[in-house]
């Protein structure tokens, strides 16, 4: 697993870097219209092959292709129209008519199944697509997608390092947090991976600007790595259930696209909340 990260992790990196810091802006949006609902649309299709597995209704095809297929929508009205807000990204509810279309055709368990794949929609497209609008707000004068990916994603290598030594280091080994649900996280790890991600924002801190307030870049990152964590395990407790390890294959050495964006779950509502009552981020 190891070898494949080594070669997936690069590549990454290399994308992240081509969608937010390419000399030409057209091609940034561009890729990022292509890349984002792609992840979008595995994520959700791999999502619904999950609940598949515990015999819950659903198509994950259809959650795949309607839910990248909106995510698309929404970049490209966002690129090209107007400012999207948070009520336009939640007019997606409206599609909620189509289920009760098949009651035409008296079908239960199609009916049963599309009600499924909307619920997928709604727990998880959603969410991400508020996370994609993220890309076009700045955090003092820089991409604030790109602070909320790294401060995030953070969250998961220090819980993953800090995990890692406590359990070997510390007398009695680590204390597990939720070990029915994902019996690696720690409590060690956990503090130490929302300490990596106040020590990346402090990255950010310390180039913003005269005017930067500490205690927001703090702040911010606290709450960050709290929803990366239960984004992260709100994704190992479905898997656990399902008996599966991974959510797909399509990233070598790291699984599928829902196991590198669970931990942006929730991070999409909060942030965008954040920013409803408090203003802190410009478009």
């Amino acid at each position: 697993m190891l070898k494949h990260r080594i070669i997936s992790f690069p590549l990454l990196l290399a994308l992240l870097w081509a969608i937010f810091f390419a000399p030409n802006e057209t091609l940034r949006n561009a890729l990022f219209a292509v890349c984002a609902p792609l992840a979008v649309g595995l994520a959700l299709h791999e999502a619904g092959k999950l609940l598949l597995n515990i015999k819950l209704p659903c198509y994950p095809v259809f959650c795949g292709i309607l839910g990248g297929a909106y995510a698309l929508f929404f970049c490209l009205m966002r690129m090209f129209f107007f400012d999207v807000s948070l009520t336009f990204a939640a007019s997606g509810v409206a599609l909620l008519a189509v289920p009760w279309i098949v009651i035409l055709f008296k079908n239960e368990k199609m009916f049963r199944r599309m009600v499924g794949s909307f619920g997928v929609l709604l727990a998880l497209g959603l969410p991400l697509v508020l996370v994609l609008n993220l890309y076009y707000y700045n955090f003092s004068n820089v991409n604030l997608l790109i602070y909320v990916i790294l401060v995030t994603k953070a969250t998961d290598t220090g819980g993953y390092i800090f995990g890692m030594l406590s359990g070997k280091l510390l007398p009695g080994g680590n204390h597990k947090i939720a070990p029915a649900l994902s019996p690696k996280k720690s409590w060690e790890g956990l503090i130490g991976g929302i300490a990596l991600s106040v020590g990346v924002s402090l990255i950010f801190f310390r180039f913003a600007g005269a005017d930067a307030e500490l205690a927001k870049y703090i702040i911010l990152a606290v709450i960050l790595g709290i929803c990366s964590f239960f984004g992260d395990i709100t994704e190992s407790g479905l898997k656990r259930v399902c008996g599966v390890k991974d959510s797909g294959n399509w990233i070598p050495g790291m699984g599928g696209a829902f196991d590198v964006l669970d931990s942006f779950i929730y991070v999409g509502i909060v942030v965008t909340l954040i920013n409803i009552f408090f203003g802190l981020f410009t478009a």
